[in-house]
């Protein structure tokens, strides 16, 4: 067997093992029940959420997201998450447009220069935004402060952080990926998809798991390209040849695109297609949802990996690397319950990072050809 179909036979088994786990009828109606909640929250709250956060600016050097969980919120406070560089630093509760308090979650910050932190600040204490603590918070991070003590986790959510700036930014002639923008919670605001698997050691140990209560990992990056296909991005903060590198990071990202697909193909989670209507209505309001094009009964997906340039390989290098890896093999198909397949082409991005800037720029990928 040569090396090519050793690595097409480990993608189909991804997809059958995965898939596996999503049809075992006690998985299935669990996790097709939970999702259906979460898009009928989703539909019928847009409205509230979006007209209760319409007045609310986001300090500077922070990000604002919304948990799919918030989607429950109805005449009730609504919570936003706020993020820096993609690590949650705060919570705000909002209600009827009324920002009442600001919690801090995460104190472990100083100013570049070391004179300031804020370790002076309880965490999980709501304080009102107008407060001298809330007023603290809100400007501290505008000056791009650093860790002071540096965990694994925070340099991934960066780059996904920054990397999602990157696609929100509008195409310029020299942007490399064009055509491309993430799915956003009423079309404004940052989510992470959440998936029914635990899928972070697809590619290591080849192990797929359904997660309890259907709760399982998020999607780094989900976005539509040209209005017609959903690109599902696994980003990754270095590569480990020996351990997860492209090829292993395309495991995971493959899982989590088999999880859509049976998303939006099952009548039951996705009811009058309302996921279809979510991933691709750019808009809070109820009456362009009925705008919305049919779904097709083939869904074409773009699978990616994102990984930074490292260990002195060229583009050139990486990019022959990721051929030998997975991407000679340019589509792979998954089986749909009506007899029908969707089509997922394998996708790179390589970039530079530079933390002190916070600058992230795409050196080569396969998104732009």
């Amino acid at each position: 067997m040569s090396h090519s179909e050793d690595i097409e036979n480990n993608l189909k088994k991804i997809i059958s093992d995965t898939n596996n786990k999503l049809t075992n009828e006690k998985n299935k109606v669990e996790w097709e029940k939970k999702f259906a909640e979460h898009a009928g929250f989703i539909y019928t709250n847009t409205d509230y959420i979006f007209n209760s956060l319409k007045k609310f600016r986001v300090p500077e050097g922070l990000c604002q997201y919304i948990p799919v969980s918030e989607a429950k919120a109805k005449d009730r406070p609504i919570t936003v998450q706020l993020r820096y560089l993609g690590h949650i630093v705060a919570n705000v509760k909002i209600s009827n447009d009324k920002i009442d308090t600001l919690t801090l979650t995460d104190n472990n910050y100083r100013s570049k220069d070391g004179k300031e932190t804020l370790t002076d600040i309880n965490t999980n204490k709501p304080f009102d935004w107008d407060s001298p603590p809330a007023g603290k918070i809100r400007s501290f991070f505008k000056y791009h402060p650093e860790p002071i003590h540096s965990r694994p986790d925070y340099k991934e959510q960066e780059v996904e952080s920054v990397l999602l700036t990157y696609l929100e930014s509008s195409p310029k002639k020299d942007k490399i990926i064009k055509n491309i923008q993430p799915v956003k919670f009423a079309g404004k605001y940052r989510f992470q998809m959440p998936t029914a698997l635990t899928a972070s050691e697809a590619g290591t140990k080849d192990t797929i798991e359904y997660a309890r209560n259907a709760d399982g990992g998020g999607i780094d990056i989900l976005a539509r390209r040209n209005n017609t296909d959903l690109c599902i991005i696994e980003v990754k903060n270095k590569q480990d040849n020996k351990s997860e590198g492209p090829l292993e990071a395309m495991c995971q990202a493959l899982s989590y695109t088999v999880f859509i697909s049976k998303l939006l193909h099952s009548q039951t989670a996705n009811k009058d297609e309302l996921w279809w209507k979510l991933f691709f209505i750019n808009s809070h309001k109820k009456e362009d949802y009925d705008k919305c094009r049919v779904m097709p009964k083939s869904l074409h997906f773009q699978t990616t990996v994102a990984m930074p340039v490292e260990d002195g390989k060229t583009v050139s290098d990486m990019e022959k690397f990721q051929k030998e890896n997975g991407n000679q093999i340019n589509t792979i198909t998954i089986p749909t319950a009506s007899g029908n397949f969707d089509t997922v082409e394998l996708h790179y991005i390589y970039f530079n990072y530079d933390r002190d800037t916070q600058k992230l720029d795409v050196i080569e990928s396969s998104l732009g050809k």
